[in-house]
């Protein structure tokens, strides 16, 4: 699976089962000062292991983590946002798509900053590829 490959899959699953608030998407042009809620998305990518030994094609296991940042008001209490982030979790947690296995998810609670209230919801996952060894 290539890494394009990989985040529209992500994306795509984000986008097709979320409509409670806009998303930011990465490296898009995003105003949020007309916004009282919104969301952000990013797929960070963590360690590759290779998991067969001398054969080719070669099975390698990519581990990384969906973070949506959630977004709401600032002094308009945590409700919102854990519901948003209950919303978030059930989207992710355990789920199984394209090839990809999402593992339990986490909610982390940052605050205030810059004028919003933020939580943050991470869910961690693996992608099983088999690939060709480089020959150059």
């Amino acid at each position: 699976m290539t890494f394009e490959t990989q985040e529209r899959a992500f994306e795509t699953r984000f986008d097709s089962n979320w409509s409670h608030t806009p998303i930011k998407w990465p490296n898009i042009a995003f105003n949020s000062k007309d916004k009282s809620e919104y969301v952000t998305f990013s797929n960070i990518t963590d360690d590759v292991k290779e998991k067969s030994l001398g054969s080719n094609p070669v099975l390698y296991r990519y581990f990384g983590d969906i973070v949506i940042q959630i977004f709401v008001v600032s002094n308009s209490g945590a409700t919102r946002a854990l519901q948003l982030a209950e919303l978030v979790a059930d989207i992710w947690r355990s789920a199984q798509f394209s090839g990809i296995t999402m593992k339990a998810t986490k909610m982390v609670t940052v605050g205030v900053q810059e004028g919003w209230y933020q939580l943050d919801v991470i869910s961690p996952y693996y992608v099983n590829s088999f690939e060709l060894r480089s020959s150059l």
